[in-house]
């Protein structure tokens, strides 16, 4: 097994150690939502036609309020982490082959100009997008290069820019959710020692 010693603070001042344990707990409710997704809609198919009124409520909407929530509190403590110990400048976290888990570093998604031209989405960027973003959806679209783990296409979220707003130079942004999950992962907390 691969020793994870990224050599970077995981704590913010007013919250300690405690700081990558939220982020992590966070990040269990979004790879929960993101890899359970395909098997709550085809047992809610399977629904089609029974008596459970509440269907789309719980196996819909509550679990994705809940991972959006998630994934905005998470890059709200992963960027505030980044200002304190600047992780994104960390080679070692940002190449780390078993960090990364797309193909290629320094890549954590699509970044869509006002043009339409998709760029590479750095990670610095990944928190900013979500947090600035006017609306989040998922999608399970993503290319997926790593077939023999699953043959669902990659869990994408999918950042949409405030249309008329001049401050943003994109429309929308990708975040690739394992490359990130991977980095997030990374960090150290007294929770995950046994």
């Amino acid at each position: 097994m691969a020793q994870y010693s990224p050599n970077i603070e995981n704590s913010l001042p007013a919250l300690g150690d405690e700081t990558a344990g939220i982020i992590h707990d966070n990040l269990g409710i979004v790879l929960t939502y993101a890899f359970s997704k395909p098997a709550l809609e085809e047992y809610r198919r399977w629904l089609t036609g029974q008596r459970w009124y509440h269907s789309d409520r719980i196996l819909r909407e509550l679990p994705e309020q809940r991972a959006t929530r998630a994934i905005i509190e998470l890059a709200v403590m992963f960027r505030a982490l980044d200002d304190a110990s600047e992780i994104t400048k960390n080679e070692w976290v940002v190449t780390h082959p078993y960090v990364v888990y797309h193909p290629t570093p320094y890549v954590y998604g699509k970044l869509y100009s006002l043009d339409g031209e998709p760029e590479p989405l750095p990670l610095r960027e990944v928190p900013n997008k979500i947090i600035h973003a006017n609306s989040i959806e998922w999608s399970f679209s993503g290319p997926n290069e790593r077939r023999s783990f699953s043959t669902v296409g990659e869990p994408l979220i999918v950042c949409h820019a405030a249309g008329t707003d001049s401050r943003f130079k994109w429309t929308r942004a990708e975040v690739f959710v394992k490359a990130f999950a991977g980095v997030c992962a990374s960090l150290s907390s007294p929770r995950g020692k046994e």
